[in-house]
């Protein structure tokens, strides 16, 4: 039991990090920025905040990988034999990475590149 209670625990902490990070800046920083801040001092902010946030994301997403694989072959010894919600999980998993690759890879650069040029229009 307590083999898969750590892996089970790292996950849980691991998306809790990656979705309560995203449901507070969506929920709370975002509608506190918009009151406080005006434009280019709020993505000034939202780039140094997602900066520091998508460290965190990518050890969540290392945490993530590997407790779940190792919380699969604990518990249903291997992938073939996960019932269907563990590989809906999966797919979940992926389409949630994909999309964090799409904003760190493409979307946070180019928000970095008009915020350091002060291209406020193409924001």
């Amino acid at each position: 039991m307590l083999a898969f209670a750590l892996p089970y625990t790292l996950h849980v902490l691991a998306a809790l990090v990656w979705v309560g990070g995203m449901f507070f800046a969506w929920l709370v920083l975002r509608p506190a920025t918009v009151a406080a801040l005006e434009g280019p001092a709020r993505l000034r902010l939202w780039v140094e905040v997602f900066q520091r946030f998508f460290r965190w994301v990518w050890l969540a997403v290392a945490v993530l990988a590997v407790s779940g694989v190792g919380m699969i072959h604990l518990r249903f010894a291997g992938f073939e034999t996960a019932p269907r919600y563990v590989q809906v999980m999966i797919g979940g998993g992926i389409v949630m990475f994909a999309l964090f690759m799409r904003v760190q890879g493409l979307l946070l650069p180019e928000l970095r590149a008009a915020v350091e040029a002060g291209d406020w229009a193409s924001v």
